[in-house]
């Protein structure tokens, strides 16, 4: 009889496991207007197209709880073309502050899945989101191409989600950012556009996007003021951000030597092109703490007898410790 009921226990257990299985997401695709490129496009110089108000099919569900995000380039046949032609994409919507906070991804990476059991949670206001992309090209001058950008979501509605006990994820980024070379000046970083920079908490302006010279350099940047780690929290995915000749980018704890994730990136052989940027997805995670520092360090390697541009980024996102 004992032996009868274990495997009846058994039995119910694996048809729970199933049934949970069993709970698929919806799952969604947008595709934007064309973006014509028929010059060279630097980063941020690039055709940017903008759609709002997305309507994910859930009238009666107060949030939509995102899982997945795809981007991919189609040709003009709408077939998958080269990432290469990709800056930037993002789809954005308010947070619990109604800040506007980010899922993106950019050149080398084209799929954010966040480890099981957590999801975005975003208030389901067709007006209030919207996903934006901005095409590149750092090839072929003599281009005439158009390509269209597939964004595809995979979600859950309110109630799904709090039936598989989904966590919700907050956004956080920290960037590298190099000290301002004014014009005719000595020291500093170059950046790609002048007229735009940050100004530290000691009143230093610094820029997150320039212009790296020939050779091999090392940048690190302590993450302080809008980059500061102001709460306790648990980094459940990270994806990161560098433009080509990127070769890593390192979170450390300031003084350590070992780095609490360290992402690598994958160059094309001759183009100026990121094949690919690694991410970390966890459900176990790594903690930061408000009341450390912390130091984000880059290795660009310019292979080139020009100077490239440079950014670097890692976008978190995580539950509160």
């Amino acid at each position: 009889m004992k032996i009868k009921k274990a495997k009846n226990y058994l039995f119910l257990l694996g048809l729970l496991v199933f049934s949970h299985a069993l709970a698929k997401p919806f799952k969604k695709e947008f595709i934007l207007k064309g973006l014509h490129l028929n010059r060279i496009y630097k980063s941020m110089e690039g055709p940017l197209e903008t759609q709002v108000g997305l309507d994910f099919g859930l009238k009666s569900s107060p949030f939509i709880w995102i899982t997945k995000m795809t981007v991919e380039i189609l040709n003009s046949d709408h077939k998958v073309g080269s990432q290469e032609f990709l800056c930037h994409a993002v789809f954005k919507y308010p947070d619990k502050n109604n800040h506007q906070a980010a899922l993106g991804v950019a050149q080398g990476l084209k799929t954010i899945q966040f480890p099981p059991g957590h999801g975005l949670k975003i208030p389901n206001v067709k007006d209030d989101i919207f996903i934006q992309a901005q095409a590149l090209n750092n090839n072929y001058p003599d281009i005439d191409k158009t390509v269209y950008i597939r964004f595809t979501f995979e979600y859950y509605d309110d109630e799904t989600a709090k039936k598989e006990k989904l966590k919700p994820l907050g956004m956080k980024f920290v960037g590298s950012l190099c000290p301002y070379k004014e014009k005719n000046g000595s020291a500093g970083c170059e950046p790609v556009f002048p007229k735009y920079y940050h100004t530290s908490p000691s009143g230093k302006k610094m820029t997150d996007h320039w212009l790296v010279p020939p050779g091999k350099h090392v940048y690190s940047s302590l993450q302080e003021g809008e980059f500061a780690i102001k709460q306790d929290i648990k980094v459940h995915y990270v994806w990161m951000h560098l433009h080509p000749y990127g070769q890593y980018i390192e979170l450390k704890k300031l003084g350590e030597v070992k780095p609490l994730w360290k992402g690598m990136a994958q160059n094309n052989a001759k183009l100026a092109i990121l094949e690919k940027v690694e991410s970390y997805s966890s459900v176990k995670g790594f903690n930061l703490y408000k009341d450390n520092q912390y130091e984000l360090v880059m290795l660009y390697d310019n292979p080139r007898k020009k100077p490239v541009d440079a950014m670097g980024f890692l976008y978190m996102y995580y539950t509160p410790l």
